[in-house]
């Protein structure tokens, strides 16, 4: 398990970042995140909103997976 944030989000799109704590940046799509990390994301838009700090998975590909938050 790796912690950061998701410090990129856009809601229409389903789909952002995500900077690990120390070690780089994962793509994030919403299909990868539990739904109550998915209600938490409906309608925002990071940046304006505030970063969400997540726990998570990293895929062979360098994705994030089993996220949540």
């Amino acid at each position: 398990m790796a912690t950061g944030s998701i410090t990129s989000w856009d809601d229409g799109f389903g789909q952002g970042l995500i900077s690990e704590d120390g070690n780089g940046v994962h793509v994030v799509d919403r299909a990868a995140c539990t739904p109550r990390l998915q209600a938490k994301l409906a309608g925002k838009s990071i940046p304006p909103d505030s970063p969400q700090p997540v726990i998570f998975d990293v895929s062979l590909t360098n994705r994030a997976i089993n996220v949540d938050g």
